[in-house]
């Protein structure tokens, strides 16, 4: 590459010579395709040598850099919320009539070994019902679309003195499904445990989005089995003191 020196020497060498204008910019563009930082580093070096020329024998012009903005830096998309989604697009099959979901569905974050369809808690209403208010808490599997349906559903959440009202144990159903055992308590507790053969089980907890007084609860069909009978169901305070017992109804069918 020749060197500035040896530059000078050819202009002198030629009588005709007349300095002109040079546009660096174009001699940069005709370069070829190099990315951006790596044409910023030659554009610098570009500078530096029009600098030098300018002292030493003439002027060279060169045109203002316009450069656009810097390209945006990709972003990293974030996770969907996995604890649960909203309901209102929702479709319910249901062979029992209720109508749903009602409010906010429940991811328990279990899913159904058969198929791989997420086990959900939700609200539904009864079909003799003349209201929009929820009438029952429903058990039921949701698709990669979206859609529901419904598994079992606990009836009668509308009257809800302090306490446990309906728990349901898991079943084995046909196909070989392992449905997980749930229930609810009318209050806020921070913890809440039963007996399964023999062993306390912590339960996974919920507030209702359509009383934020009602709790849900169920367990992962690994800690309560299907078939082992439950007994005892128990509800803390943060500080670990006992919550009324209500008056829990638990069913193994």
């Amino acid at each position: 590459m020749m060197d500035l020196e040896e530059f000078h020497r050819e202009l002198r060498s030629d009588a005709d010579f007349e300095p002109r204008v040079l546009n660096l910019d174009a001699i940069m563009t005709a370069g070829g395709r190099l990315r951006r930082r790596r044409r910023l580093t030659v554009a610098a070096g570009a500078a530096a040598v029009a600098i030098a020329v300018v002292a030493g024998l003439t002027t060279l012009v060169r045109p203002t850099p316009q450069f656009g903005p810097s390209p945006a830096a990709p972003t990293t998309a974030s996770a969907a919320p996995s604890v649960s989604v909203s309901a209102k697009s929702q479709k319910l099959n249901s062979m029992n009539g209720y109508h749903g979901p009602i409010g906010t569905v429940i991811d328990t974050g279990l899913v159904n070994d058969k198929d791989q369809e997420k086990w959900t808690i939700f609200g539904v209403r009864s079909a003799q019902s003349s209201g929009s208010r929820a009438t029952g808490l429903c058990l039921g599997t949701q698709n990669t679309l979206g859609d529901l349906t419904e598994s079992l559903t606990l009836d009668d959440v509308v009257a809800t003195p302090p306490g446990f009202h309906d728990i349901q144990a898991a079943m084995s159903l046909e196909g070989g499904v392992k449905q997980p055992a749930f229930g609810y308590y009318a209050g806020t507790p921070a913890r809440i445990t039963v007996s399964a053969a023999g062993r306390t089980v912590d339960a996974q907890l919920a507030r209702w989005s359509e009383d934020a007084n009602i709790t849900v609860f169920w367990f992962p069909v690994t800690a309560v089995k299907p078939d082992e009978t439950i007994k005892n169901p128990k509800a803390y305070d943060i500080a670990g003191a006992t919550l009324a017992a209500g008056q829990p109804r638990i069913f193994t069918y």
